[in-house]
């Protein structure tokens, strides 16, 4: 029975990466695999009391990104301790605990097998490397500071990274570009896509629910929920409205932007709910808006919409290539443009037998491609793989 040691900062509640972890715990799991948890927590005046609760359920390293070599050597010592018996490492990236002399430990003490989520690993080598695509929003001052702060840590972790890894897993091409862009060996680096829950029923056709566009996530100007309001203020189709599930900080601001915009009574903001409520207003929606600004990883709750037989509408950016194509899985609209969102929402809420064939289309490319087993298989491969040594032959995504 292999035994794998994962490796993030994120809490049980800690969003899209947490439940990538967790989900391939599962499938690993389900595969005989044996898969334990270090979950590292930030030390000093920054750490909250639900970082401190944290620390008395599965393992858990408190490292600061600023600590003498006291702090460093107990935190190596801690994650030593960890890894005993580990047949190999999964690091999750996407945080900013991480420290350069926890990743080398790691690296010493089994085969490490580093996982992307998002461009935050990239973000330190500077704009001109070219790899992020389209630009963030403009940051809070004290958030900027501490990146550029930082920076010059988190470009060495990436190089000693790009060094010491066995393999690198990827959950979509683009981030896969972006890392080879970034310096990485494209030798080591395979694409596996993030997986939805298999024999998930289908839900009733689209043309049978109301005119209903659900936006699920994060609600912020990055991830497009304010600019889908203002999207939303140009249709014209009766009775049409938007739910919006989650929880941000564009929360308050957005209310009321609604609310100018006359749109109090279209217009439903249901803050962050559970995931099983979130599938069953995927299922009383006609469509899925997926309006991010910046590029995603993957974005796995367009997915979870397809898979319930619901186009997606979205700009098409980052990860989010690898499942919506436009006229296949959905509608693509312009970049950043309310006016081509409007209209291609439109064309969904109107055209009822056009939403119906996409929906029906998304459905099969999520079973086809994306399902649980065949995911879990592929990464059971490659971790087995990186495991044997870096002269092993890795098999390539989920093929």
């Amino acid at each position: 029975m292999p035994k794998l040691l994962q490796i993030t900062d994120k809490p049980e509640q800690g969003g899209g990466i947490r439940r990538a972890v967790d989900q391939q715990r599962r499938m690993l799991e389900a595969l005989s695999w044996r898969v334990d948890l270090l979950r590292l927590v930030p030390n000093g005046p920054s750490r909250t009391l639900a970082d401190k609760a944290a620390e008395s359920g599965r393992g858990a390293v408190s490292v600061r990104l600023r600590g003498g070599p006291s702090q460093a050597a107990s935190s190596v010592a801690a994650l030593r301790r960890a890894a005993q018996g580990a047949d190999v490492i999964q690091l999750h990236l996407g945080f900013a605990t991480l420290v350069p002399e926890l990743a080398a430990a790691a690296a010493e003490t089994a085969p490490l097998v580093t996982v992307l989520h998002d461009v935050s690993p990239f973000e330190a080598l500077g704009p001109s490397r070219g790899v992020l695509g389209a630009g963030r929003s403009r940051l809070p001052l004290r958030e900027g500071i501490g990146r550029l702060r930082h920076r010059p840590m988190r470009r060495a972790l990436w190089h000693l990274l790009c060094e010491r890894s066995r393999l690198f897993i990827a959950p979509s091409a683009y981030l896969a570009r972006c890392a080879v862009a970034a310096g990485l060996d494209e030798a080591k680096l395979r694409v596996i896509p993030h997986a939805v829950e298999a024999e998930v029923p289908a839900a009733p056709p689209p043309s049978r629910q109301a005119p209903v566009v659900l936006y699920a996530g994060l609600i912020s100007e990055d991830k497009g929920a304010c600019l889908l309001v203002e999207a939303f203020a140009r249709l014209r189709v009766p009775g049409a409205r938007l739910v919006l599930l989650g929880d941000g900080p564009a929360l308050p601001a957005l209310r009321r932007r609604a609310a100018r915009l006359g749109l109090a009574r279209q217009v439903t903001f249901h803050g962050r709910v559970a995931g099983e409520e979130v599938r069953r207003a995927m299922a009383r929606a006609r469509c899925l808006a997926h309006p991010s600004l910046v590029p995603e990883g993957f974005g796995l709750v367009g997915m979870e919409a397809m898979q319930l037989g619901r186009p997606v509408v979205g700009f098409g950016l980052g990860g989010t290539e690898s499942w919506l194509v436009d006229g296949e899985s959905g509608l693509v609209a312009a970049p950043t443009d309310a006016a081509a969102l409007a209209e291609a929402i439109d064309r969904v809420l109107r055209d009822d037998a056009l939403a119906d064939r996409l929906g029906a289309a998304a459905r099969c490319r999520v079973e086809r491609d994306f399902l649980e087993p065949r995911v879990a298989a592929a990464l059971a491969r490659a971790l087995t793989a990186a495991m044997a040594g870096p002269a092993a032959r890795l098999s390539e995504g989920v093929a």
